[in-house]
């Protein structure tokens, strides 16, 4: 089985429709990455997760949860993120 965050919109949701056996965790349904610990808990069996959303410091945080309860295992966690910027160096 397969979790991921953010599969409402963007990547997560391509990914989430072109995977088989996956369960998403969303704001949408109530249970996005600031209840990380809640996120990790229903993740517990498990295999492989997603970790897409970004919201503030919450999406380390889930990793952290993921990794204190998967230590040991053969289990994959996947962190998608980016970083952007607002303004660009001018390069004149």
């Amino acid at each position: 089985m397969i979790g991921i965050t953010g599969h409402w919109s963007g990547l997560g949701k391509s990914i989430y429709n072109k995977l088989d056996n996956v369960v998403g965790f969303d704001i949408k349904d109530d249970i996005g990455v600031k209840d990380y610990r809640n996120v990790a808990y229903e993740s517990r069996n498990y295999t492989v997760f997603i970790n897409n959303a970004y919201d503030g410091d919450y999406q380390i945080k889930l990793f952290k949860e993921l990794e204190s309860r998967w230590i040991g295992t053969n289990n994959l966690i996947i962190n998608i993120s980016s970083y952007t910027l607002d303004k660009y160096p001018n390069r004149d």
